[in-house]
C-alpha cells in the first residue's frame, strides 16, 4: 500500500484514492469509499489516507492546469508562472517524495519503526508543510485559468471581468499574496512573483531598448498599437488596464515616451539620409547595454522607487544621446510660440481678422470649404501686418499646421469638484463655445508632424481647441457690441444750420422741428439700450483684458521662464514683458533666442554656460533636466492650471457666459433691425419714399419692445456673471490651492495657480458706478 501511496503522490492515478464522484467531491465522500473498499482500516488510518489522497489530488490538478496554461494561455507572464509552478515548485514536491522514499528504504529510524513498520502518521507528518502550499498553488492556477467550478465565483470577486488573467493582474495578485503570515506561502509567492516580474521586464526591455513591441505576448503588453492610426509614434498608446500596480502614472508615461522616441528615431533613419541624426543613433550598442544594465540591476520583487529611478535614468539617457538631434529645443519653443500666438490669441491681429472673415462669410452657405477659406483669408489679412522675419516664420508654420474645420458637437466631461490637477486630461465645463464663430460647431485644431507629437499629444491639442473657442467667443461678442458704437446716426444727430435756405421757410422750420422731436424721442427711448450696451462692452473688455493680459500672459511668462531657466537682468526684461501685454510672434521668438537652450540643462554643471561677469551658472536654480518628456508633463500642468484660471472648469460661470453670448447676438440683431426701420421711416417722412410692403410704425413698436426685452436679458446675464465671480473669488481665496507658486527647490515645474478674481472684480466695481449714473441698476 505504501507504494500505491507514493505512486499517487507523484501525480499518477491510483485506485486507492480515485473516486467516481466529480473532482469537487468532499473528503467525507472519499472517506466512506475508502472505508467500504478497505474494511480492515481503522477510522484514524482512513483519515490519514484521505489527507494524503487530498494532497495527491491537488498535485494532479495543479500540474494539469499549470501545463495547460503554459501551453495555451495568451499571456507570456502567466505561461512563465505556470511553467515555474511545474518545473520548480512541483519539482520540489517530487524531490520531497523521493527523500521520504529514500528514508524508508534506508530504514531511517525517524520514520521506520520496529519490525520495519512505517506509520502513516509519519508519512503524513513529512508532507504536512505541503498541504497549505499546494492549496495556495491551486488557487493561483485557478486564478490564471477560469475553471467551471466553485473557484470561478471567488475569482470573479477578485478580478474585474471573467476573462483570461492578464500579466498585470497576476503580478498584483502575487505581490498581495506575499503579505501573508505563513512563511511557506510567502516564499512560494515571492519566487513566483520574481518569475512574473522578470517575464514582464523582458517584455519591457524590448520596448525600452529597441522601441519595438514584443513579438510574443504583445496582446498582454502595457503598450499597444492603435490599428486605426498610421505607423508613427502617435500610433502607440498606453494601456493602463495592463499596468502593474507598482508602476506610477508618471513612470508609465515615461515608458511610453522612451519607446516612442526610439521608434521615431528608427523611422527618421529610414526616411532621411543615413547620417542625418547620427549613425544608428537609436541602435547604439553601448547605449543599449547601459539601458539593459539599468533594468538588470533591479531587485525582484520590484521596488517602486527603484524602478522609477531606473526608468528616469533611461529617459534622461535617451534625451542626452538621441533626442537632442531628433527633437531640438528650437522646434519645441517654436511650437509653443505658435500655440500662444494663435490659439491663446497672443497675436494682436489674429482674433479681429478671424472674426471679421467669419462675419463676411456668414451670408454664404457655411460648409467645410467656407470654413477653411475663412482661415485662409485670416492668414492673408495678418500677413500684411507682420513684416518681421521671425513672425513670418511662425506664420508660415501656422499655415502648414493649423486648420479650421467643422466639428461634431461633443459635450465635455463635467467636473466634480473643480480642483486643479497637474494633468491636462481633467474635467471641463459642458458649455459649448465652438458654435459662436459660425452657426455650426467649428474647431481650430493643429496637426503636429513627427517628431513634435512626442511633445504635443492629441489631448493637449484638444485643450487648446477648447481654450481658443472660449477666448474667441469673448472677443467676438466684444467686437460685435463695439461695432454698434460706430453707427453714428443711431447715437447722435448731425447739427443742422439754422439759417440755411431750406430751413428759412415756415415749412422747413416745421420739418426741422418735427425731425428734432423725433430724434429726441428716439434718444430717450434708446438711452437705457446704450447704457446696457456700454456696460456689456465694459464687462467684456475687462474680462478679455484680465484673461489674456493677466492670466494667460503671467502663466505663459512663468512657463517660459521655467523652460529657459535663466536669470533676467534686474530692471529691464521683466518690466518690458509686462508692458507688452499681447506680444506678437517676433517678440516671443526673439525672447526664446536670448534664453539658454533647454538642452544645456542636460549637460554637466561644468559644461553649462557661465554668466558674464560672474561665476554662477544661469541654470543653477534648476537642476532637473528639461527633456521632452519632462517638458510635456510640465506643459500639461501649465494647461491644467491655465484652464482653471480661465474659469473653464466652473459650470455655473461658463453656463451664464454662454447664455450671455447668445443674448448678445439677439440684442445686436434687434438693434440693427431697429436702425434699418428708423432709416426707412426717415425716408418715408422726410423724402416721401414709402415702403408699401411693411407697416413701419407697427414694426418699429414691435422691434423696440423686443430690443428692450433683449436689453433686460443682457442686464440679468451681467448680474448673474458678476455674482458668480464673487462666489468664485470667495471660494478660491484662502484655500490651499490658492497659493501662487513660482517653483520648487528640486526644479520641477509648479504652475501658477490663480487665487481669486479680485482684480477683475475691482475693475467691474469701478465700472458699476458709471452704469448706475446712466439710469439703470448696476450689477
Amino acid at each position: 500500500m505504501l507504494h500505491e501511496v507514493f505512486f499517487a503522490l507523484s501525480g499518477h492515478p491510483s485506485p486507492l484514492f480515485d473516486t467516481p464522484q466529480d473532482s469537487t467531491a468532499d473528503d467525507r465522500g472519499r472517506e466512506a469509499e475508502l472505508k467500504s473498499g478497505f474494511p480492515i482500516l481503522s477510522p484514524s488510518e482512513t483519515n490519514l489516507l484521505a489527507t494524503l489522497g487530498r494532497l495527491a489530488q491537488l498535485h494532479r490538478r495543479v500540474r494539469d492546469h499549470a501545463r495547460d496554461i503554459a501551453e495555451k494561455h495568451r499571456s507570456t507572464i502567466c505561461r512563465a508562472v505556470a511553467s515555474s509552478v511545474v518545473q520548480t515548485q512541483l519539482a520540489c514536491f517530487q524531490n520531497r517524495i523521493l527523500e521520504v522514499e529514500e528514508r524508508i528504504l534506508t530504514r531511517d529510524p525517524d520514520i521506520v519503526g520496529a519490525y520495519n513498520i512505517v506509520p502513516l502518521a509519519s508519512i503524513v507528518g513529512d508532507f504536512s508543510s505541503w498541504h497549505r502550499r499546494m492549496e495556495w498553488m491551486w488557487d493561483i492556477v485557478c486564478f490564471m485559468k477560469i475553471p467551471h467550478d466553485a473557484h470561478a465565483k471567488r475569482r470573479s470577486e477578485l478580478r474585474t471581468e471573467l476573462s483570461e488573467c492578464t500579466g498585470a493582474v497576476l503580478i498584483n495578485k502575487l505581490r498581495s499574496e506575499i503579505q501573508t503570515g505563513f512563511p511557506d506561502v510567502e516564499s512560494t509567492a515571492t519566487e513566483l512573483c520574481k518569475i512574473a516580474e522578470m517575464a514582464w521586464l523582458r517584455q519591457l526591455a524590448v520596448w525600452l531598448v529597441h522601441g519595438q513591441l514584443p513579438t510574443a505576448g504583445k496582446e498582454d503588453f502595457v503598450i499597444g498599437l492603435n490599428e486605426d492610426a498610421e505607423a508613427h509614434s502617435g500610433a502607440f498608446q498606453l494601456r493602463r488596464d495592463l499596468l502593474p500596480g507598482f508602476v506610477t502614472t508618471e513612470t508609465a508615461t515615461s515608458l511610453l515616451f522612451i519607446g516612442r522616441s526610439l521608434h521615431q528615431v528608427r523611422l527618421h533613419e529610414q526616411k532621411q539620409s543615413y547620417n542625418m541624426y547620427g549613425v544608428g543613433a537609436g541602435d547604439d550598442p553601448q547605449l543599449q547595454q547601459m539601458h539593459l544594465r539599468q533594468l538588470s540591476s533591479l531587485t525582484l520583487p520590484t521596488i517602486p522607487t527603484q524602478f522609477a529611478r531606473a526608468i528616469s535614468t533611461i529617459r534622461l539617457s535617451i534625451s542626452r544621446n538621441v533626442l537632442q538631434h531628433l527633437l531640438p529645443a528650437s522646434s519645441i519653443t517654436q511650437m509653443l510660440t505658435l500655440l500662444r500666438q494663435f490659439f491663446l490669441l497672443g497675436h494682436r491681429d489674429f482674433a479681429v481678422a478671424l472674426v471679421t472673415a467669419a462675419d463676411e462669410r456668414l451670408k454664404a452657405l457655411v460648409k467645410q470649404g467656407e470654413v477653411a477659406a475663412t482661415l485662409v483669408q485670416t492668414w492673408k489679412t495678418i500677413s500684411t501686418f507682420d513684416h518681421n522675419d521671425d513672425a513670418h516664420e511662425i506664420l508660415e508654420l501656422a499655415r502648414d499646421l493649423v486648420r479650421l474645420k467643422t466639428a461634431s458637437p461633443s459635450p465635455h466631461s463635467v467636473p466634480t469638484n473643480g480642483k486643479p490637477t497637474s494633468d491636462a486630461r481633467y474635467s471641463l465645463s459642458g458649455a459649448a463655445f465652438n458654435n459662436m464663430l459660425f452657426p455650426i460647431p467649428t474647431a481650430l485644431t493643429l496637426e503636429p508632424q513627427s517628431p513634435l507629437d512626442l511633445f504635443l499629444t492629441p489631448e493637449d491639442v484638444h485643450i487648446y481647441t477648447v481654450l481658443h473657442a472660449y477666448l474667441i467667443a469673448i472677443r467676438r461678442a466684444h467686437l460685435h457690441l463695439s461695432d454698434l458704437w460706430k453707427q453714428t446716426p443711431s447715437r447722435r444727430d448731425d447739427p443742422v444750420p439754422w439759417r440755411s435756405l431750406q430751413n428759412a421757410t415756415p415749412d422747413g422750420q416745421r420739418k426741422l422741428r418735427i425731425k428734432r422731436e423725433r430724434n429726441s424721442k428716439r434718444a430717450v427711448s434708446m438711452r437705457k439700450v446704450w447704457a446696457t450696451c456700454g456696460a456689456a462692452v465694459f464687462l467684456l473688455s475687462e474680462t478679455a483684458a484680465y484673461f489674456e493680459g493677466q492670466v494667460i500672459q503671467e502663466s505663459w511668462d512663468h512657463f517660459r521662464d521655467w523652460i529657459g531657466a535663466s536669470s533676467r537682468p534686474p530692471g529691464g526684461t521683466d518690466r518690458a514683458r509686462r508692458d507688452d501685454v499681447l506680444p506678437d510672434a517676433a517678440d516671443n521668438t526673439e525672447q526664446f533666442a536670448k534664453e539658454d537652450d533647454i538642452w544645456t540643462s542636460l549637460k554637466p554643471s561644468s559644461q553649462r554656460p557661465q554668466q558674464r561677469g560672474g561665476g554662477k551658472t544661469q541654470l543653477a536654480q534648476f537642476d532637473t533636466p528639461h527633456d521632452p518628456e519632462t517638458l510635456s508633463t510640465a506643459h500639461r500642468a501649465y494647461l491644467a492650471s491655465l484652464t482653471r484660471a480661465l474659469l473653464l472648469t466652473d459650470i455655473p460661470y461658463t453656463r451664464d457666459l454662454r447664455t450671455f453670448f447668445s443674448h448678445i447676438d439677439s440684442f445686436v440683431a434687434f438693434f440693427v433691425r431697429l436702425q434699418n426701420i428708423h432709416q426707412a421711416l426717415d425716408l418715408e417722412q422726410d423724402e416721401d419714399i414709402p415702403d408699401h410692403l411693411t407697416d413701419l410704425a407697427q414694426e418699429e413698436k414691435h422691434i423696440g419692445l423686443e430690443l428692450d426685452r433683449a436689453r433686460k436679458r443682457l442686464h440679468g446675464d451681467m448680474k448673474s456673471i458678476v455674482a458668480r465671480l464673487r462666489v468664485i473669488d470667495e471660494e478660491r481665496v484662502g484655500s490651499d490651492e490658492g497659493m501662487s507658486m513660482r517653483g520648487r527647490g528640486d526644479g520641477a515645474f509648479v504652475p501658477l495657480i490663480a487665487q481669486g478674481v479680485d482684480r477683475l472684480l475691482m475693475k467691474l466695481d469701478f465700472g458699476r458706478s458709471r452704469v448706475e449714473d446712466d439710469g439703470i441698476h448696476g450689477w
